[in-house]
């Protein structure tokens, strides 16, 4: 895990004198089950939330994603909503966040949001926790993939619009 997640979860935890606080890896999985090659390591401690995504690019790339609060959404229910640094340092005109079930619950389901350029955000991805797996074997596509092919594919039509 990066040494800067882990100072911040250690420093984290100290702060709370470490009540409720846990972590959990998981894989992220297709709503039907099926792994995608990333997933993560999340941290907790009572209700504030850190994660780092693990082989985002399905060739080992990692990054600390944002920190969240946990909450309570009508539709989701208890949720913890954490952005996505890599869409923000990628600098591609999105930006991202993902919806997880509280202490990364394997199973629960999560979910990726997206907003291109200031648009309103769109649920481009979802689909449930798996257990941590190294690289599952049938998995050759991220979770952000569908982004890439949306960004790729909006960056199309502009160019195809533009005078």
């Amino acid at each position: 895990m990066n040494k800067y997640l882990m100072m911040t979860a250690a420093a984290l935890l100290a702060s709370t004198g470490g009540a409720n606080a846990g972590q959990q890896q998981f894989t992220f999985g297709t709503s039907g089950g099926q792994p995608y090659c990333d997933g993560g390591t999340g941290a907790w401690s009572g209700n504030i939330y850190i994660w780092e995504h693990l082989n985002a690019d399905c060739n080992g790339r990692n990054y600390v994603g944002g920190p969240g609060i946990e909450g309570r959404t009508r539709g989701i229910g208890r949720n913890v909503n954490m952005f996505d640094t890599f869409s923000i340092a990628n600098n591609s005109g999105f930006l991202c966040s993902y919806d997880f079930p509280r202490k990364f619950k394997i199973g629960g389901p999560w979910s990726l949001w997206c907003s291109f350029s200031g648009s309103f955000p769109s649920e481009l991805n979802s689909g449930v926790l798996l257990p941590s797996q190294p690289k599952p074997p049938a998995a050759t596509k991220s979770s952000l993939s569908a982004v890439k092919a949306i960004v790729a594919e909006r960056r199309s039509r502009k160019s195809q619009t533009a005078p």
